[in-house]
């Protein structure tokens, strides 16, 4: 199956009573997947999860390392079972991701294209910045790899936070 169009799930969403400022919001975050924009209009946990991850990543350029380890510990607990801490790691990469690919579309003059519209003041920040975004775009591939390989997920993020 192919992507859903952005106007058609926007479209659905406000046709199932979510307010058109957000439909056009959750519709760019989905990518051209429907049901992930009807998971985050539904479940305000995982919105919100999502909207902190995304101020984390925007956050790491410019900090020190001990800040950039405290957005390690509130992503992963401690108390987090090995399994579970994966997959977080494994969601907050993907998010890391989406942001890298806004970045890059703002930094060769495509704001248009962008998904997180609702953080651009953030995303033009990352883009001014003097981040080598290649060397994060690979740093990320290879955390997604330790992660898939059952390397210690909070050891694999506070690698990848180092980058920015």
């Amino acid at each position: 199956m192919g992507r859903v169009t952005r106007q058609e799930i926007e479209r659905a969403l406000v046709d199932r009573g979510i307010a058109a400022t957000q439909a056009s919001l959750l519709a760019r975050l989905a990518n051209g997947c429907p049901s992930q924009a009807w998971y985050y209009a539904n479940d305000a946990v995982a919105f919100s999860e999502l909207c902190s991850w995304r101020e984390a990543v925007l956050s790491l350029s410019g900090t020190d390392y001990a800040a950039r380890w405290r957005v390690v510990e509130n992503i992963l607990p401690k108390k987090l079972v090995f399994q579970e801490a994966g997959f977080s790691a494994q969601k907050f990469l993907s998010v890391a991701a989406e942001l890298l690919r806004d970045v890059l579309l703002l930094r060769h003059g495509q704001p248009e294209r962008i998904a997180h519209v609702d953080v651009i003041d953030g995303l033009r920040r990352l883009a001014d910045s003097d981040v080598d975004l290649l060397q994060v775009s690979n740093e990320l591939y290879l955390a997604r790899q330790r992660i898939q390989a059952n390397v210690n997920p909070r050891n694999v993020l506070r690698q990848f936070v180092l980058f920015f």
